[in-house]
C-alpha cells in the first residue's frame, strides 16, 4: 500500500491511496500536469509500520529517497 501527496503553491496538498506504486505515481504525475504553475512536489510514501517517503517528485522530476 502506498500513498501519494501533492503539494500545491500556498502549501495546498492533496493525498491518495494506492495499492501500487506506478499507480501512486501516476498519479502524482497527472495532478503536474494538470497544474503545472501550481505544481511544488510529489511524494509516495509506503504505508509500512511507519511511513516512510519512497520517491519524491519535483519541477525537475523524480528522485528517489
Amino acid at each position: 500500500m502506498y500513498y501519494a501527496r501533492v503539494v500545491f503553491e500556498k502549501d495546498t496538498s492533496t493525498c491518495e491511496r494506492h495499492d501500487d506504486m506506478s499507480a501512486a505515481r501516476r498519479w502524482i504525475e497527472e495532478e503536474r500536469e494538470a497544474k503545472p504553475e501550481l505544481f511544488r512536489l510529489g511524494q509516495i510514501f509506503e504505508a509500512a509500520p511507519v511511513l516512510e517517503v519512497v520517491a519524491t517528485c519535483s519541477a525537475e522530476g523524480w528522485r528517489s529517497s
